[in-house]
């Protein structure tokens, strides 16, 4: 069996203090990158990006973009991007990122420890933990995060 942490990046990894100090949301804070790094270390968890940065980045560069960041889990995969079509217009909605965590965890029954690190609320309620977009993920979140996981 083994352990997941479904990882959003704006405003887990970065976030607006980090964006203040490094000019860009585009560079991962260093403090939430270890706060995530001990997650994952005292859990052996792998990381799934659930992140909307999925979409734009194909798993293998998320690998590279995380790696150059610093983040020492193995990258083990991305959630599945999920869209619901309303109206007669063909408008298309993305499914909540709950939903999206839900179809990932259905598909790999091996998992039976896992978390949320996600500042929206779309993600929760289950095995959820929120940061604060403003400072991204702190030392605290990480004790919940460990607390959800429970150590390997």
């Amino acid at each position: 069996m083994s352990a997941v942490v479904f990882l959003d990046i704006d405003g887990v990894l970065n976030s607006t203090e980090s964006a203040i100090r490094l000019g860009t949301y585009k560079r991962l804070c260093q403090r939430a990158v270890a706060n995530l790094n001990l997650v994952t270390l005292t859990t052996q968890a792998e990381i799934v990006v659930s992140s909307s940065w999925r979409i734009i980045h194909d798993l293998a560069r998320l690998r590279v973009l995380l790696s150059e960041a610093g983040v020492k889990a193995h990258v083990r995969d991305v959630t599945p991007q999920l869209v619901s079509v309303q109206g007669s217009g063909g408008l298309y909605l993305s499914r909540p990122r709950r939903d999206e965590i839900r179809a990932w965890l259905d598909a790999h029954p091996d998992v039976d420890r896992w978390v949320v690190l996600d500042d929206s609320s779309d993600a929760g309620p289950d095995r959820y933990v929120q940061p604060d977009f403003a400072v991204g993920m702190s030392a605290e979140d990480a004790q919940a995060a460990i607390a959800i996981l429970g150590a390997a």
